[in-house]
This record gives structure tokens, C-alpha cells and sequence, in this order.
């Protein structure tokens, strides 16, 4: 890089500029001011210190900038201008994204991820320049709760969050791992307390839709279910099944369950992400109703 462009990350004075940089890099109009005010408030609406601003300069003038918003669960999203965007040098840019992903390492998160649109090469290839590997392309689906009839099964028996305690959902959560399609390059990356926090963070914590299915005596799978900010919509976070109850439909009973339970709180839309390459849950997604609205790239960068 050359001496004239200096990296720094930005607190208090140039602050507005960075986040504005960021949304739409130098772009002027409606469409530009709208991005720029809506990644304002979002921002502005995160906890105190929970994001760091970064850019970079040369001339004077903003050449790159990024963003890293820190969640429960230690991990960070990155939020950089994309490589199109007016005014943006992508290789200052990949830089850019490098220190602040490094710097929310450092300071004790586990990973840093980046979602991205399948057809955004240019924003890839800022990733994969600045350390970013690239971990699953997600489907992101619905269905409407009215859609999905619940199946009682006499050999299930349920538990929801209060009758088993977090170290017990970590067991059930951490032998659902083994063997799962579904993002398996996280694998040992995170702690299952980790992990769990980061669940509950993903929406509107919601214990009585986190449920342990039991079958023969043991847990044979679970499903962590939030509701959302939108009074409609409830937001399926994860769900595992144990490798000795696997072909046995326990995943479909576990997400007809958790529809059922979504529908009799008011939750009219019950959402999910899903690793594209998971094709046992992908099976059970669409064979319930589940329809793929959007895909986002996912990227990361590890410790």
C-alpha cells in the first residue's frame, strides 16, 4: 500500500463519513442517502462499543472503509463498502477488512463472517484477498405456519428450555454436530457456550420454543426456535439430530413441532438459514413446505 493511504480506525470525528462510505462509498441521491441513513440507524441502535468503524485515507479523501459489529457469542459481522461502490480502491479495500477482522480477533472473538449476494465476485474477491475463506452459500426459507400440520409421534416425548439446563442442551447440540453437513468447516472453531449465546441473540429469545426431543430413553435431537421483532414471524435457529436417531424422521418431527408451537404464539411465517450443501435437512425443509426466498455467501475469518 502506498505511504500516502494511511488505515485507522475512526471514533468520534469522521465517524458519519465512514458509515456513509460504507453504505454507498461516494454516491449522492435518494437511493445513496436512504442506504446511508438506514446503516445509521442500525448502528446507532447496536449496544455501546459493540461495532468498530475502519477506513482508510489517501489525499485526504476515503478510499475504503468497514465495519465490525460484535455479537454475543464472539462472533462479528463485517460490513465493508462494496467493491463497485463510487470512489472505492478494492485492493485498499481487501486491507481495510483485514485490520478490522484481525483487530475483532485479537480482541477475543472467535470468527468474523461476511454475507455476501452469490452474483457480488468483486466483494469475494475483496474477501478472499483480506483472509476470508469461504464457508457455505445459504438458502434462506419460509413457510406459513398454517402450512405445516404437527404429526404426534408416541415415541417422542418433549422438554423445553427450564426443564433441561444449557450444560445438557450443549450435549445435545455438540453430538448433533457429529457427522452434520451443515457448515462442518465451524467445526471445533467456537465453544458450545459460545455457540448457545449466539442462538439466543438471534432474534427474541423465546425459551418455551427450545425444545429437546426425547426418543428410547435419550435426547434424540432439539430445536432452538426465537420470535422475531415482527409480531408475525418466528425464526427457526438451529436444529440437530443425534447420529443414532437419524433416519428415523426425528428432524421432521422436530420442525413440525416447532411450526405448531410458532402458530399457537400468533407467528404466522416460521423462518430459517440453511447451508445449501446440508442435503438431509434440505430433504426435510422442502418435503414440510419450506420454499428458498434469498441466498446470501457466507465468508469467514477464523482466529
Amino acid at each position: 500500500m502506498s505511504r500516502s493511504r494511511h488505515i485507522e480506525q475512526v471514533e468520534g470525528e469522521g465517524r458519519d463519513e465512514t458509515v456513509r462510505f460504507i453504505a454507498c462509498g461516494r454516491s449522492r441521491g435518494a437511493i445513496p442517502d436512504a442506504r446511508a441513513a438506514a446503516l445509521a440507524t442500525y448502528l446507532d441502535r447496536r449496544p455501546d462499543r459493540s461495532v468498530r468503524l475502519w477506513r482508510a485515507t489517501g489525499r485526504r479523501r476515503t478510499v475504503a472503509a468497514a465495519a465490525v459489529c460484535e455479537n454475543p457469542g464472539r462472533t462479528g459481522v463485517l460490513l465493508h463498502a462494496q467493491a463497485d461502490a463510487a470512489g472505492v480502491k478494492t485492493d485498499v479495500l481487501s486491507e481495510v477488512c483485514s485490520a478490522a477482522s484481525a483487530d475483532a480477533l485479537e480482541r477475543g472473538m472467535s470468527l468474523v463472517q461476511s454475507l455476501e449476494l452469490p452474483e457480488a465476485e468483486d466483494s469475494a474477491c475483496v474477501l478472499l484477498e483480506a483472509g476470508f475463506w469461504r464457508l457455505a452459500e445459504l438458502l434462506y426459507m419460509r413457510i406459513a405456519t398454517a402450512d405445516i400440520a404437527e404429526m404426534p409421534r408416541d415415541d417422542l416425548t418433549w422438554r423445553e428450555y427450564g426443564q433441561f439446563d444449557e450444560r445438557e442442551l450443549g450435549r445435545v447440540i455438540a453430538a448433533t454436530y457429529e457427522g452434520s453437513w451443515d457448515c462442518p468447516g465451524l467445526g471445533g472453531v467456537r465453544e458450545i457456550s459460545d455457540v448457545i449465546e449466539g442462538h439466543k441473540a438471534g432474534g427474541v429469545f423465546t425459551p418455551p420454543a427450545w425444545l429437546i426431543a426425547d426418543r428410547h430413553g435419550e435426547a434424540a435431537g432439539c430445536v432452538l426456535v426465537n420470535d422475531t421483532s415482527s409480531p408475525d414471524v418466528a425464526d427457526l435457529v438451529y436444529l440437530g439430530v443425534a447420529p443414532a436417531h437419524r433416519g428415523a424422521s426425528v428432524g421432521e418431527a422436530l420442525v413440525r413441532r416447532a411450526a405448531a408451537d410458532a402458530r399457537g404464539r400468533g407467528r404466522r411465517t416460521l423462518t430459517l438459514a440453511v447451508d445449501a450443501s446440508n442435503t438431509p435437512a434440505m430433504r426435510v425443509y422442502e418435503r414440510v413446505g419450506f420454499r428458498a426466498k434469498e441466498r446470501r455467501v457466507s465468508y469467514v475469518m477464523t482466529g
